[in-house]
């Protein structure tokens, strides 16, 4: 019995030494921050068994989830783009009615004030995107975690 015990005590011993060791190889950057050369030098001297993390199973995402997740993608880009794109119509038709009525055919005269309006409409409506595109990832980021909590 005493044999025994001195066994684990020697053994105690060896392994404090094999820790302390390594540990002053690492502070001495001896493996140049290289973890991996680290495990395999220290870890089978001190006993110790590396098991790597690994999560639970996750439940795969089924049609009704991924439909109802792209159906809300769909709105929230409409939302997003609507009225920039409504915005740039409206100057459109404007300018070609007035290009019409004065048959002038200025290719700088479609294109510069398309670009001023939808400039401002993306300005003063960056807000709204921005809280909009905020709460569906928001949302999306709550589905995600409740999926990985339904097992």
């Amino acid at each position: 019995m005493a044999s025994k015990q001195a066994a684990i005590i020697q053994r105690a011993r060896a392994n404090a030494r094999a820790k302390w060791a390594c540990h002053t190889l690492y502070s001495q950057n001896a493996f140049h921050l290289d973890p991996i050369a680290l495990m395999e030098e220290c870890l089978p001297r001190v006993n110790l068994l590396y098991i790597p993390f690994q999560p639970p199973p996750a439940r795969p995402m089924n049609e009704a989830e991924a439909i109802e997740i792209c159906r809300e993608a769909i709105i929230v880009m409409l939302k997003l783009v609507g009225p920039i794109m409504l915005a740039g119509l409206l100057v459109g038709i404007i300018v070609s009615l007035i290009q019409t009525v004065t048959q002038i055919q200025e290719q700088a005269l479609t294109f510069i004030p398309k670009m001023v309006v939808v400039f401002g409409i993306t300005i003063w409506l960056l807000p709204f995107m921005l809280s909009t595109l905020g709460g569906f990832t928001h949302s999306l980021s709550d589905r995600i975690v409740q999926i990985g909590q339904s097992d």
